[in-house]
């Protein structure tokens, strides 16, 4: 009877050893399936970060690569040239030739006699990112002033704003405007027009 209960007890240690307890594999699968979880998230964020990082690389690289084209492209022109085309700017903006309707670079740049590559690359070194950037808001700051000081300027149409300024039509001018001032000439012009009682100007 003891050799039976010997070889009993060394077949049931065998079977334990072979097919652990229920209770012992489940909390591993359990253990092992989070930890794959885990596992797969922390991969997917560092794919994530590497993306972004990427991204904001290549952003730089290209932020970079504008700035020293800029950069490169303004030592080609001499200071003699640079020179003859900020005082020509700042003629053509002190007699307000940017309100005449139909101007371009081209006919700028045969005003100042230089050519379109230099007053683009002054242009964008000096004043705004383009030409017709540059233009616009010599435009818009033009007729802000004058709404601002001149109340007649608020009686008139928003037709006849954008020919003052330019525009070849309406719509043209007033989207213009809301991209630069934020707000319609419409909306602009109702802002001026509100009066401030005299007891709060005290």
């Amino acid at each position: 009877m003891p050799f039976v209960v010997k070889i009993y007890s060394e077949i049931k240690n065998s079977f334990y050893f072979l097919f652990p307890p229920i209770y012992l594999i489940i909390p591993f699968l359990l253990f092992c399936f989070i930890d794959a979880i885990l596992h797969a998230k922390d991969n997917i964020r560092k794919k994530n970060l590497i993306g972004i990082l990427n991204v904001l690389s290549i952003s730089q690289e290209e932020t970079f690569r504008e700035i020293e084209t800029v950069i490169d492209e303004t030592l080609l022109i001499s200071e003699e040239t640079k020179k003859q085309i900020m005082e020509g700017l700042e003629l053509f903006e002190k007699q307000q030739l940017f309100r005449e309707k139909g101007i371009t670079q081209t006919k700028l740049a045969v005003r100042l006699k230089t050519n379109t590559k230099y007053l683009s690359v002054i242009i964008k070194h000096n004043k705004a990112e383009n030409f017709s950037l540059y233009i616009n808001r010599l435009r818009v700051s033009y007729i802000v002033e004058k709404l601002k000081t001149d109340t007649k300027y608020r009686k008139y149409k928003i037709s006849y704003l954008a020919d003052e300024t330019g525009y070849a039509t309406a719509s043209s001018f007033t989207r213009t405007f809301r991209k630069i001032i934020g707000i319609t000439p419409s909306a602009y012009i109702n802002l001026q027009n509100i009066t401030i009682p005299e007891k709060l100007k005290n």
